[in-house]
């Protein structure tokens, strides 16, 4: 019968061959980085748990700001990631200024993931600060996320 993968899983590569091959593709294409951005309480950390199960990643009641800095969280594993994703705080707290953040970690992102609740009407807080970022680099991909509270 053919087989169009027999080529990739008849060959058992050794770790020091697999890590070879790996960096090789790693310059090619690098690994993906994807930065979410939003309010605070909009979910960001809430996604990223969900998505990595890492239990690092601090999920709130929606109203206090758990994220304290960024922070980049790899899936599935520090060793064999495949894709990063960037959590950091969120636009609106009182007394933080995103700007010198939105500078330093513009470059390393290479898509966007804006998240606002379903509810929240009041979004001159994520305007201001995604339009920065968008100058910075105005090919990068965004995605849009609203999302509404689940209870439990």
């Amino acid at each position: 019968m053919w087989n169009p993968f027999r080529r990739f899983t008849s060959q058992i590569m050794d770790d020091e061959e697999f890590q070879r091959q790996r960096a090789e593709l790693l310059k090619k294409a690098p690994i993906p980085c994807l930065w979410l951005l939003g309010k605070t309480g909009s979910g960001k950390s809430s996604m990223i748990r969900q998505l990595t199960g890492a239990t690092e990643a601090v999920v709130g009641n929606g109203f206090r700001p758990q994220t304290r800095c960024s922070r980049i969280f790899s899936f599935p594993d520090d060793e064999s990631t495949i894709v990063r994703f960037l959590d950091t705080r969120g636009f609106g707290e009182a007394g933080y200024d995103p700007t010198e953040e939105i500078a330093a970690l513009s470059q390393q992102s290479h898509l966007l993931i804006v998240t606002v609740r379903a509810t929240d009407q009041a979004v001159d807080a994520i305007v201001a600060p995604l339009r920065e970022v968008r100058r910075s680099n105005p090919e990068r991909p965004v995605l849009h996320l609203s999302a509404r509270r689940v209870r439990r």
